[in-house]
């Protein structure tokens, strides 16, 4: 049975002599899972985190802020701490993990909404050297908005419902400018 393409993806990934698909020739697909765990496993001893640590610069850039050792408990339900402990299939879940927050906070969508949300607050006074006071605009969303967290770290529905909330404040403050 031949291995399947995600299979075959993370043995490209592991930069292994298991890279070509006739690797898997004559497997069946548990025995191709229990070859993939064991390759994985013996890549520990000489996994590269260079793309852990570009990926966490990233999210960092982007304002999701974390803990590498608390992000790494709560992707493994409290059981692992660092990054040496983890099996190659934590790492590489953590990794695609660390990919779709990347690309959630890239989303063009969700990107508008951030923006506009920061255009709205700097309009109702949030503003500094002609500036939006991006610091003021956090601390607002942590301590006042409706779900008491970083901007950048929202979800879409979350967005959604903050977006409504800063619009509704919006709107008030414009009932009062124009008294």
């Amino acid at each position: 049975m031949e291995a399947s393409r995600k299979q075959k993806e993370l043995l490209a990934k592991l930069h292994c002599t298991y890279k070509k698909p006739s690797d898997f020739d004559g497997y069946n697909s548990i025995e191709a899972h229990i070859l993939i765990d064991k390759m994985l496993s013996e890549s520990r001893k000489k996994r590269n985190y260079s793309e852990y640590f570009a990926l966490e610069k990233q999210l960092h850039l982007a304002g999701y802020e974390f803990a590498r050792s608390e992000l790494i408990k709560i992707h493994t339900h409290g059981n692992k701490s660092g990054l040496r402990d983890l099996t190659g299939r934590e790492y590489y879940s953590l990794l695609e993990f660390m990919r779709s927050k990347l690309e959630e906070m890239e989303d063009p969508a969700l990107v508008n909404m951030r923006k506009k949300i920061i255009s709205r607050m700097r309009t109702m006074g949030y503003e500094k050297n002609d500036k939006a006071d991006m610091k003021a605009i956090y601390t607002w969303v942590k301590k006042y908005g409706m779900h008491h967290k970083p901007l950048n770290r929202h979800s879409k529905e979350e967005l959604i419902s903050l977006t409504t909330q800063v619009n509704l404040m919006y709107d008030k403050h414009l009932e009062e400018v124009h008294k």
